[in-house]
This record gives C-alpha cells, sequence and structure tokens, in this order.
C-alpha cells in the first residue's frame, strides 16, 4: 500500500508531504481540479506496492505538484476492471468519513486511480501496536470506518495490516477491491461464487471460502479479530485458525469474535466495541476520562469534541455525567461536533433514543430526558444548516421518540411544538417521514389546526390522529391552557441558524395566543385527539383519510421536482412510501426478482385501475434497476399512444393483465412507472400530461 518514500524508507518529518488542514487542502486542490485524466500525474520508475491485480506508484499531482498515491491494474481483465470500480465506488461513497482512506482521481476505464499517500501501514507499526492503548485506537479506528457502510449492506471482505494505513494522525480503511455491494447492487455475483474462496490467508472469515457473496458483518468482525492477535502475539495467522492470544484481557475478545460459526460470532462492530469496553474500561475509569475531556471541550479544545462525543455514544454512563457532557456541548460546540464529526453525533444520538425507552416500566431509572431531547433539537437546528439529512432524520426520530415516552415536562413538550411548527422546505418534508413512521404522541395532534403548518407535516400529524391519541392534550390539558404559553422562550441571535429560531419563537406564541383562546383545547375536545382519533370519521373508501393525496408530500429534493407534474392529477386516493413491487426494486409480477433497492420511493393510486412509483438511487443502483424496467418485453395489447412511444419512454407488460410506461432521469438516479390495467386508458397520453417536461 501506499506508505513508503522513493528510497523504501518512512517518510521524514518535515518532507514534501503537506500535514493537518495543509494536507487536507491540498487534497481539496486535487479533487477540484481532477480531470480523469492520467497525463495529469507523473509516476516514480518503481512501485512502491506490489499486489495480485495491480501496483502503486508514489507519483506527483501536475497542476499542484503535491505526492500522491498512484494504483494501476497490472492486467485488464473484466474481473480485474469491475474489482477496481468498486473499489474506486466505495473511496468516493465514503469518503466524508474519517477513517475511510477517500479517492481522490480516477480513469473513466476504471483501470487506475489516485488516492492520498499514507504515512504508513498497521504492518508497519507492528511494534507500537503489542501496546493496549494503540491496538484499541487502531479498532475503534476500523470499526468507525466500517460502520456506514455496514449499514448500508458494504462488506469490506479483505481486513488485515496492510489495508489499514496510518494517514494524517489517524487510521483509515483503505483498498475495498474485494468488499460486497449491497444486496441488489452485485453487478455479478457470479464473481463470488459459492465455493470459490476470497480475502486474504488467515484473515479471511471462515465463511468466505463457502459462500462470499452472502456473508454478513461478522466475516469483517472475524478479519478484526485475528488482526487482534496478530498484533498481540506477533504471529500471522493461519487459515480458519483463530490466533488467540494465550493470555491477558484480549483473549476473550479474539475468542467471541473468531468463532468459526458466524452464528457464534461477535456479529456486529458495536458488538465487539461493547465488549472491548467491558473489558478494559471500569465505570469509575469511564467517569474520570468523560469529566476530563469535558474540562478539555469548555477549555476549547476542539480535538476533545470528536472523543467527547464518542465515550458519551459508546458507554454506559451515569445520568450525571451524561447530562454534564450534553450541556458541555452548548449551541456552538453542538454545531462544530455536527459539522467536524456528523458520523460520531449519530451514534450518540441512537445511543439517547435506547437510553430512554418507550415505557419507563422498561428502564425505571433513567433519568430526566430532558436535557438530551434540548440537545437534540440543537442538533436537529444544525443539521438542517449543514443539509446533513441523514442525520436531522435520525436526530428527528430521537425527538419524537422521547415526545411520546410520555418523561418530558411541557416546557420541553413546547419546545417540541415550536420546532415542529417552524419546519419547512426539504426539513418539513424529512419530519413529515419520520412523523408517519413514529409512535403517536396524543398531544401533537393539536398541531393541525395551526394555520401555518406546512401541508406535508400537517398531513403527517393527521396520521396521528388516525392512529389514535388518547386522552386531553398535555399542552392545553392539565393546569388549564395557559399552561402553554410557559417560561419566556431567549431571543434569536444572528449566529447561524437564528432565522428558524426567530421562526421557532413566533410559532410559540402564536401557539400561545391560540390556546389561551380555547383553540387547540376545542381540536381537542372536539374529539380529533380522543380514543380513536378519526377512526369514527365517515369519510368514502376513496379517500384514506390522514394520508398524502400528492406524490410530492413525500418525495425529496430531485424526486420531488421529478413527481411534481403528478400533483395535478384528480384522482389521488393516496399517496405512501413504496413497498415490495410497488418500491420500483427491479421485482414486478412479470419478473419477480429484485435487482436493487431506491433510496427513496413514492407510491401513488387512484383507489382503481391507475398505480403510479417513483424512486430515487445511487447511481450503481440505478444502472441495474433501470435496464430491468427499460428491456422488459411489451404488452401483448398496447393501446393507441403505447404502439410506438417517444423516445425515452418504454411500455412493458407488468403482468399478464397489466401495462406500465417507465422514464427515467439517469443524470439524478431517477425511475418513474405508471401502470393500469384498463383498456380504455393510454398510458402515454396521460403521461404527456402529467409528467413536467
Amino acid at each position: 500500500m501506499p506508505t513508503r518514500d522513493d528510497d523504501g524508507s518512512m517518510p521524514r518529518p518535515g518532507s514534501d508531504r503537506a500535514t493537518g488542514p495543509d494536507r487536507l487542502t491540498a487534497l481539496q486542490a486535487i479533487r477540484r481540479s481532477a480531470r480523469q485524466q492520467r497525463r495529469d500525474f507523473a509516476l516514480d520508475p518503481r512501485p512502491i506496492a506490489v499486489g495480485g491485480q495491480a501496483q502503486v506508484f508514489r507519483a506527483r499531482h501536475k497542476p499542484t505538484s503535491l505526492p500522491v498515491a498512484f494504483k494501476k491494474l497490472r492486467g485488464r481483465s473484466a474481473d480485474d476492471v469491475a474489482r477496481m470500480k468498486r473499489e474506486i465506488e466505495a473511496a468516493d461513497r465514503f469518503s466524508e468519513n474519517p477513517n475511510v482512506l477517500p479517492v481522490l482521481d480516477w480513469s473513466p476505464t476504471h483501470d487506475w486511480f489516485v488516492m492520498p499517500l499514507a504515512d504508513a501501514t498497521a504492518h508497519d507499526r507492528a511494534g507500537e501496536l503489542r501496546d493496549s492503548v494503540a491496538l484499541r485506537a487502531l479498532i475503534e479506528s476500523v470499526c468507525s470506518g466500517l460502520r456506514e457502510p455496514h449499514r448500508l449492506g458494504w462488506i469490506h471482505r479483505d481486513l488485515k495490516p496492510e489495508n489499514i494505513l496510518w494517514y494524517d494522525g489517524r487510521w483509515v480503511v483503505a483498498d475495498w477491491g474485494l468488499g460486497r455491494r449491497p444486496r441488489g447492487e452485485t453487478t455479478n455475483p457470479g464473481r463470488t461464487r459459492a465455493g470459490r474462496s476470497l480475502g486474504t490467508e488467515g484473515y479471511a472469515a471462515p465463511e468466505l471460502g463457502v459462500d462470499a457473496h452472502m456473508v454478513l458483518p461478522a466475516a469483517d468482525v472475524y478479519s478484526i479479530g485475528q488482526i487482534i492477535g496478530w498484533a498481540v502475539t506477533g504471529s500471522v495467522p493461519r487459515q480458519n485458525v483463530p490466533l488467540v492470544p494465550p493470555s491477558g484481557p484480549w483473549r476473550s475478545i479474539v475468542r467471541a469474535a473468531t468463532q468459526a460459526d458466524p452464528d457464534r460470532r461477535l456479529p456486529t462492530i458495536d458488538d465487539l466495541l461493547a465488549m472491548i469496553a467491558a473489558e478494559f474500561d471500569t465505570p469509575t475509569e469511564t467517569s474520570a476520562r468523560g469529566r476530563r475531556l469535558v474540562a478539555a471541550v469548555r477549555t476549547g479544545e476542539r480535538a476533545a469534541l470528536v472523543d467527547l462525543v464518542r465515550l458519551a455514544a459508546r458507554s454506559d454512563l451515569d445520568d450525571d455525567l451524561l447530562r454534564d457532557i450534553l450541556v458541555a456541548l452548548d449551541g456552538e460546540r453542538t454545531r462544530i461536533a455536527v459539522s467536524g464529526c456528523p458520523n460520531e453525533v449519530g451514534e450518540l444520538v441512537h445511543s439517547i433514543h435506547q437510553r430512554y425507552p418507550a415505557s419507563t416500566a422498561a428502564r425505571p431509572e433513567a433519568g430526566d430526558p430532558g436535557p438530551a431531547v434540548r440537545w437534540l433539537l440543537s442538533v436537529a437546528e444544525h443539521a438542517e444548516d449543514l443539509d446533513l439529512w441523514e442525520l436531522f432524520e435520525t436526530t428527528s426520530d430521537g425527538i419524537l421518540h422521547l415526545a411520546a415516552s410520555g418523561r418530558l415536562d411541557p416546557d420541553d413538550d413546547r419546545r417540541i411544538v415550536g420546532w415542529l411548527s417552524g419546519r419547512s422546505g426539504d426539513a418539513a418534508g424529512a419530519v413529515a417521514g419520520v412523523l408517519r413512521r413514529a409512535r403517536p404522541v396524543p398531544w401533537l395532534t393539536a398541531l393541525a389546526d395551526v394555520p401555518a403548518l406546512d401541508r406535508r407535516v400537517k398531513m403527517a400529524v393527521s396520521s396521528h390522529m388516525r392512529a389514535g391519541g388518547t386522552g386531553p392534550d398535555r399542552l392545553a390539558g392539565g393546569t388549564g391552557p395557559d399552561r402553554l404559553a410557559g417560561p419566556p422562550v431567549p431571543e434569536a441571535s444572528n449566529k447561524p441558524g437564528s432565522r428558524r429560531r426567530t421562526r421557532w419563537i413566533l410559532t410559540v406564541a402564536a401557539l400561545s395566543t391560540l390556546a389561551s383562546a380555547g383553540v387547540i383545547v376545542g381540536v381537542v375536545l372536539n374529539g380529533q385527539g380522543s380514543k380513536g382519533g378519526a377512526g369514527n370519521s365517515d369519510a368514502g373508501d376513496s379517500v384514506v383519510g390522514g394520508l398524502p393525496d400528492r406524490p410530492s408530500e413525500l418525495a425529496r429534493f430531485d424526486l420531488a421536482e421529478f413527481v411534481d407534474g403528478w400533483d395535478s392529477y384528480p384522482s389521488w386516493s393516496r399517496c405512501v412510501t413504496g413497498t415490495g413491487s410497488f418500491a420500483l426494486t427491479g421485482s414486478f409480477p412479470a419478473r419477480p426478482s429484485e435487482v436493487g433497492l431506491p433510496t427513496q420511493s413514492v407510491h401513488c393510486t387512484n383507489g382503481a385501475s391507475l398505480n403510479a412509483m417513483f424512486a430515487e438511487y445511487r447511481p450503481g443502483t440505478y444502472n441495474d434497476v433501470s435496464r430491468v424496467y427499460l428491456t422488459a418485453p411489451p404488452p401483448e395489447q398496447p393501446v393507441r399512444g403505447e404502439i410506438e412511444p417517444p423516445p425515452g419512454l418504454h411500455v412493458f407488460a407488468w403482468s399478464a393483465t397489466e401495462r406500465a410506461l417507465v422514464w427515467t432521469d439517469a443524470e439524478s438516479g431517477l425511475i418513474g412507472v405508471i401502470v393500469t390495467d384498463s383498456p380504455g386508458t393510454d398510458l402515454v397520453k396521460l403521461w404527456n400530461t402529467y409528467q413536467p417536461a
């Protein structure tokens, strides 16, 4: 791997490589100027690393004169090119993860790519890793680099000391050439057919020699266990033989991580980290470390922020320490953490969700969640400002989870009401999606009567009504409607996000006025918040109350624009998140075989003869799924305009009795399909009426 200077020695301090922020700026310059041109790089004559399929050269990026690592294939077989393409895709997809080595530039034919020049491999630093503190830091970094890929269905399948690099003061995971894409995104499953061994001997999990395509994250856990054994014992592992240290705290960890049967092995990296923490950390040590980090954060040490967030996420802290940590992470520090380490912040958000179960009976000793929900509201605000929508949705889910728990006091309930009422644009769409799948929060039904509420949030709140609120509204009941007025709300500042905070304040003030006038009380007492919610509605069968009746209410970003014209179709009875064949996975009744999953999916129906589906995909998945629909056989009896559809449209047999029309947006990775069984419906004419140009 790319680690050594051209004379074979380790880089010296003061050599031509930038470090710290300067290095990051230099790499950004290379990425910004990337042209996918081989002539932009001057390679040294000899490689610094040679593998079975590729060689790595030290190189110079001519436009910037910066040193880089240049990896190129030794051959041009289809398998070699496919694996380099996979390596490029993974490194690019997870390039924002600080523990994944990014890719800087690559060939359009996927026979070379460029990456940062690392300082060392784990193999180079084997002596240092005999120390448990250093080894634990490496393992935690590797797990941090794998967490997001594992969550999305990627498995590395070739973890070993040579593929773990020391770069810019941290450990990073490299070389995804043998990685497995999420199921449904694999271009050729036969490339890893059953019985064909994969990975590096000694580090590869036993199941990789049985069916490498079907392995789970436990396969990477096995490799990490063998890496620990290698570091502790100084021995090279043998195939399918756990390298268990003879004694010491790592012994039980390696045994649990390297069980031959994956069903008996630690299943995830988080289970591995939990076992490491249980083995090495006493509650006293954890608390002492936490308080040291809190003190460091309060004095302005930004480097301590990530460590503090990680500690809070992965340790079973006492309530007092967790409260102190969340208080220490005030508005500006939270913003720094959200922008600098969103993955770690997401871990802490998830940890808070788990800390406070839905029922107080499940964990009666859990403390006051007030500081937690106030911190989550701050995280949501900053995630929205920074367009970190996955973190925003995760945090919104945590906020509504605490709202439904019944543990919050009315002041915190009011804060949540203000937050929900102030969302608009993409944030409102995201909140509406979270609301639809959240446990009902009875007092939120009062929001449905607020005129300024975003239409999508209002529809989602209506879904809560249908789910059945119970009892009077906490905000309007109890000690009377004045309870909503609550304590004074702090003034907005001129800091980033203050525009949104001002809106929250105005919304809460407006709700207070409504409560005093009895409006919100009326909403509840008139039955919308009572037991059964809207279940007693006399609405006709053609409309499902509380569900959206426009596709754009469920779509976000490019997909929202893609479906916009279909909002004007007058007969939708409901729109929901797509599932099954209606999720556009490449599977439909005439071809029941799933190809890949979309990142978002919408399904609308008129309750009779027409269904419309819209979906967005990652690039690789889009190519595979669109190909299925665009090449599907035509129906036996197309109608009028369907006989010769315009360029870009394809009419095919959805089932024995249904016809479908598909169109795509390759640049944005979008697919739309409309399906009918009506012989009187011309799908091409219908598309021309409602699809925007």
